[in-house]
């Protein structure tokens, strides 16, 4: 399970990678345990996804908007999502 988590990590947030291990048949307490380790590194991982597919802060609300959805729609929170794509630094 938590070799699951791991490989899923690399693409997706926790809401997601949670999503896919219940929708799996999971143990709900094996899918926490899973989950875990997964929250302290969640917003490099989610700069490290965001790098590979933008790789440069959105110019105009638009592209905002579209960086924003493709957060989304890989399980980041919206605190996550915000401080990712508008550049904030803060840890």
């Amino acid at each position: 399970m938590e070799s699951s988590a791991r490989a899923l990590e690399r693409r997706y947030g926790a809401a997601q990678v949670r999503r896919r291990l219940e929708r799996s048949g999971a143990h709900p307490a094996l899918v926490r345990r899973a989950l875990e380790g997964l929250a302290p590194g969640e917003l490099a991982r989610a700069r490290a996804i965001w790098a590979k597919r933008f790789g440069e802060p959105a110019s105009d609300p638009l592209e905002r908007a579209r960086q924003q959805r493709f957060l989304q729609a890989r399980g980041f929170s919206y605190d996550i999502i915000r401080r990712v794509v508008r550049g904030s630094e803060d840890d």
